[in-house]
């Protein structure tokens, strides 16, 4: 018998189970485990800032994904009892409207911890002759970029001259409408502090 034949010839006996004298058995198969799998992340799903809020405090916040209150928009709502309506991705905060009382004052922290100073973080305060009338007839303040410094009344961020805002170690030691710790906030606010002082 020619090679060929031969190779076709055993393969036909393996598969009806009568194996020549020659041939070796295979292995038996690896037994099959099944394992867990965890399903992955969906996609969308990331992150969400977390608020801190003090009591009987009010205020509107206008979050922006991009510079100069553009991009995608969302709207949170303080309430007094401390809790608040929608929520902000981390990644989608960059530029902010806050509306409220004045002595309304917010912090964005990217440290998470007791030790959240130690890290970047910038607080803005609604204060007298530092805000203008929103349409609902609320002081409020634009933060244009939150990485830099603008007139609270900005209308742009001035991307030829960025100039950080005032530094300072600890929240008790600002005094201004903004102020802060220097680094990059924009895309990594993972706490805001919402209190009045």
């Amino acid at each position: 018998m020619r090679p060929e034949l031969d190779d076709l010839a055993n393969r036909f006996k393996v598969a009806l189970g009568t194996r020549g004298a020659n041939q070796v058995a295979a292995p038996p198969p690896a037994p099959v485990v099944k394992q867990k799998v965890t399903p992955a992340a969906k996609p969308g799903k990331e992150r969400k800032v977390r608020f801190e809020i003090a009591e009987k405090v009010r205020c509107d916040i206008l979050a922006y994904s991009g510079l100069n209150c553009s991009g995608q928009l969302t709207v949170v709502r303080v309430y007094p009892d401390g809790k608040h309506k929608r929520d902000i991705k981390i990644s989608e905060l960059s530029s902010v409207m806050i509306a409220g009382p004045i002595g309304t004052r917010l912090v964005f922290a990217t440290g998470t911890g007791d030790d959240w100073e130690d890290h970047p973080w910038r607080a803005v305060r609604l204060m007298k002759g530092k805000s203008w009338k929103a349409r609902n007839g609320k002081p409020a303040v634009k933060v244009m970029d939150l990485d830099y410094l603008d007139p609270p009344k900005a209308y742009r961020t001035n991307t030829e001259v960025q100039v950080t805002f005032p530094q300072v170690e600890r929240l008790e030691d600002g005094d201004d409408w903004t102020f802060g710790r220097a680094g990059s906030i924009k895309g990594k606010v993972r706490v805001i502090y919402v209190d009045k002082k």
